[in-house]
């Protein structure tokens, strides 16, 4: 039980940081423009 729930922080923190990647990819993308 506390595996998966250290799995499952984990796999938060990775989502929220590809999001953030995908943010910012996004954002220079506009300043380009």
């Amino acid at each position: 039980m506390l595996t998966m729930l250290l799995f499952i922080i984990q796999h938060d923190n990775v989502a929220q940081g590809l999001a953030l990647s995908l943010n910012d990819a996004q954002e220079s993308e506009n300043g380009k423009n």
